[in-house]
């Protein structure tokens, strides 16, 4: 096992929620090798983006894809800005806006 930071040799230090920490003999740095995945993966929030293109409202897709619907509708502002600049993008847009602001 190296550290991450300095590339140095490390030592195990315990567990933290289950999971085995380390501490570098170098620059003393602990960290946990393995750490959780945060937020949902893009096949989920590109599954989000075509229920909406397909009429169904924002909190129907939060429980189905079972996020929150703001979390949803960021999903949604975010993708939607990188499309390519289409009738349907102004359209989707428009119709975002009009809803929460």
């Amino acid at each position: 096992m190296e550290c991450p930071r300095c590339k140095g040799a490390c030592n195990k230090a315990g567990f933290v929620n289950n999971k085995q920490r380390h501490i570098c003999k170098v620059c003393r740095y602990q960290f946990t090798k393995n750490k959780a995945q945060w937020g949902f993966p893009q096949k989920t929030k590109h599954l989000a983006l075509y229920l909406y293109l397909n009429k169904m409202s924002i909190r129907s897709i939060a429980k189905t894809v079972g996020a929150s619907a703001p979390a949803v509708l960021s999903w949604i502002r975010e993708m939607g800005e990188s499309l390519p600049e289409t009738q349907e993008k102004r359209l989707l847009f428009q119709e975002v806006n009009e809803w929460f602001n």
